[in-house]
Formats: C-alpha cells, structure tokens, sequence
C-alpha cells in the first residue's frame, strides 16, 4: 500500500485506540519510578521518558490526523489546545496545588520547590531547572518536589508548534503527497538530534537533557511511525514483522536494564527501538497480548497521574525518612492511591465532563484556574512556615550526604548547594560538625 495515498477512512480506522500502546506506557513508568527510587536497581530507567516522548509523537499525529482533515489554522489548534487542556490541566493543576501546600508545611527550604511548580503551571519549569543548572542526576534533585514536570514542559512547548508544522507541510491536505511531510519531520528530527549531541549536559541533565530543542527528534520519530504505520496495513512477512518486534522490545529492555553511567545520548537506544515496537507490534500476536494484558493496561492508564504523583511523594519522603522498608510501604501505598484516585476522579471524569461541555467552557474553566493556582503558589513562596515540620522529624542525611563521615545527623542547615541550600551567615556555627575520625576534616 502506498503510503502517499491512504484513504482518510482507513485512517481513521488505523488511529483508533491501541491497547498495546499502553502497555509500552506501563513499563515506561515502572522504569521511570523504579530509578527514582533507587537508580542502582535500574540504571536505565530514566529512559522511560524517553519512550514516553515517542509515544507522544505517535498517539499526537495520529489524533490530528483524525480530526485536522478539511479544518483551517486557527479552528485546528482551537480544537487541539481544548484537547491538551482537558487532558494535562486538571491533575496537574491539582498535584501542583497540593504538593506545594506540602512543600511549604514540611521543607525549611521550600523557594526552589514552588518556584519550579509555578513556572511548570505555565510549561517552562525544564527552562527554569536549566537557569539554576540544576543536575538531573544528582541525588540532590530529590529535595525538588517538582523536578519532573521538566518533561511536561518539553512536550507543553513542542505542542505550541507541532500542529502549525503538520499543516504547514499539508499533513491534513488529502491531495497532498504525504511524502512531503515525512520528509520534512525527517529533517527536522535529524537536526534536532545532531542539536542534542552539540549541547552541553549529557551526563548532568543539562541543555541536552532539558530543553526541547534536543528532544523533538523523538517525537519526530513518533511521527514518522506513524505515518509509515499506513504502510504496514497488509500482513505479508508476517515472520520477518515478528522477529523485528522482539528485537526492539529487546533493545527497550536492555537499554533499561544494562549497567550504565547517566547519559542522555542512550537515547538514541531507547528511542528508536521505541519506535520500531509500536510500529511492529500489530503483527505479533504473543507481544501484542502481553502488552495488552489486564494489569499493564491498567498501569498504562494510570501512567500520567503516576508520573506526577510520584516524584513529589518522594522529594518529601526524603525530608523525613531514611530508605528502609517502611519508607518504601509508604512511598508505594501514597503514590498508588494518589495516582488512582488522580485518574478515576480528574482524568477520566472531569475530562469527560469538561468534554460534554465543549471547547469554551474548557477554555473559560482551565485559564482561569491555572491563574489562581499560580497566585496560590506565589503566595506561598513570598510566605515564611516558622515550623516547618522537616525541622523536628529530620533524623536523617539526605541521600547526597548519607556516605559523610560525622557524628551527628540533625543538621539540615547545614546542607550547602548552590543557588538550592546556601550557606548563611547566621548558620555558620551549626554548620562547624566535627568528623567521626580525627584524620578527617571538620565539615
């Protein structure tokens, strides 16, 4: 079949819901939380982000694909930011308000934490995390409570432009070779790749890692699998299809399982394989059914409340416990039910009300929440808590300290990271801890 002349009934056929698709989701997010917690147990699970943005890529262009035919401009993207508003506002909104009032009860430091929240209502908390050249990888990153939505606003600010490029490359004008299109996301990914491996940061989550100048190439990638999914409509070499599924689930698998230091150029692993799974997996019966099972696709629901419920949970968990047995209980216990009671109650049924209601009442409803919620979040920040709660419950060193050798443990002040936890004047003698053995310095 070829690719440049698909009916628009097809397509739309083709772009329906895919069960398997979240199931990639699902082991996504394991990986992604599994090395939140402790990156020794998977040392290529930030990864799964990187699968996330290809998927985004894919499930993006297929949903415009749906609806962009015979629309112009300005009714296109009308439509497409009501849809990402229904779809990213209302858990993200409600995750950032709660978390910051807790930030703000719990964290002696808390500015860093709710400045990030503030910009991430607006999309451009990874450019405030690059600003502060904040480390990705540093254990450190764990005292942020909202580190992560650094992606969110990767795929917020690519969203901004990705619809003008699909029309602008007649992507929805069914008369229009679809070869042009193809080729220019090509382009486009490629320079965004080659961008990626000329920015600084690969090993600390810096430019590379943070901005989206780097990034679009795997949601480019996405694209292009998408629109050569059209071309995978028959079933001849059926075996050969297989074989090439595996071999990517495999690099997928591998890519986050395989010791490794930090870089974001695994990517170029990870991504790919992505890629060539979603385009594949229709005609594997066996990893199509495994993807598809009732628990990964649960998972796969789940998977955005999940990512935004997660990190908060334990950036605060790390103010107040030690990693131990009943630090994990918690950690899983308050991000499942958080993340469940996030999707059943915001994603599914607020979307779906504020869907009945149409495009103006989402506009009408979301914008005026996201400014309430970002002077919410301001006020906060300009506040001061005299108790915070860290201060009395603080027992341990945060993991980027537990290997120093001192006698005592009660001196969070004492922690001292640029621009994060300054060293001030007035804390200069709580910070004079004498070492466990006398051949050592004085910290």
């Amino acid at each position: 079949m070829n690719i440049c002349s698909v009916p628009f009934s097809e397509t739309v056929k083709k772009f329906s819901y895919r069960k398997d698709i979240d199931g990639i989701r699902a082991i996504a997010i394991l990986m992604v939380i599994i090395n939140h917690l402790n990156s020794k147990w998977l040392p290529g699970g930030y990864l799964g982000v990187d699968i996330f943005f290809v998927i985004s890529g894919f499930v993006i262009t297929g949903s415009l694909f749906n609806y962009g035919h015979g629309k112009g401009l300005p009714s296109l993207l009308y439509d497409f930011y009501a849809k990402r508003l229904r779809r990213i506002t209302p858990a993200l909104l409600t995750n950032i308000v709660i978390c910051s009032a807790a930030v703000w009860i719990i964290d002696p430091q808390p500015q860093i934490s709710l400045q990030t929240g503030f910009l991430a209502l607006f999309g451009f908390s990874n450019f405030y995390l690059w600003k502060i050249s904040q480390d990705y990888f540093s254990p450190s990153t764990k005292l942020n409570a909202f580190t992560h939505t650094w992606s969110l606003g990767v795929e917020e600010q690519i969203y901004l432009l990705y619809p003008c490029l699909l029309k602008i490359t007649g992507f929805f004008n069914e008369k229009t070779s679809r070869l042009f299109p193809l080729t220019a996301i090509c382009a486009l990914s490629i320079v965004s790749a080659i961008v990626l491996m000329i920015l600084p940061g690969h090993t600390t989550g810096g430019a590379a890692y943070l901005l989206p100048f780097g990034r679009f190439w795997e949601f480019g990638i996405g694209c292009i699998a998408c629109l050569l999914s059209l071309h995978f409509e028959n079933r001849d070499q059926k075996n050969i299809k297989s074989v090439i599924c595996y071999l990517s689930f495999l690099c997928v698998i591998l890519s986050a399982v395989l010791p490794q230091y930090q870089n974001v150029l695994w990517s170029f692993l990870a991504a790919p394989a992505t890629a060539v799974l979603i385009l594949f997996l229709p005609h594997t019966n066996k990893a199509r059914l495994f993807l598809s099972g009732n628990i990964l696709q649960f998972l796969g629901k789940i998977s955005y409340s999940l990512y935004l419920w997660h990190w908060p949970i334990l950036s605060l968990l790390n103010l107040y416990m030690k990693s131990n047995t009943s630090y994990l209980y918690n950690f899983l216990l308050l991000t499942f039910f958080t993340s469940i009671s996030s999707y059943f109650i915001l994603e599914k049924r607020l979307k779906t009300f504020l869907q009945n209601k149409g495009n103006v009442f989402s506009y009408l409803l979301s914008l005026p929440l996201i400014l309430f919620s970002s002077l919410y979040v301001f006020t906060l920040h300009k506040s001061h808590n005299p108790h915070p709660l860290a201060i009395n419950g603080f027992r341990y060193l945060p993991d980027s300290y537990e290997n120093f050798p001192v006698k005592h443990t009660n001196f969070f002040y004492c922690t001292v990271e640029l621009p994060k936890r300054p060293l001030h004047s007035n804390t200069m003698e709580k910070c004079t801890i004498p070492p466990a053995n006398k051949n050592l310095p004085t910290l």
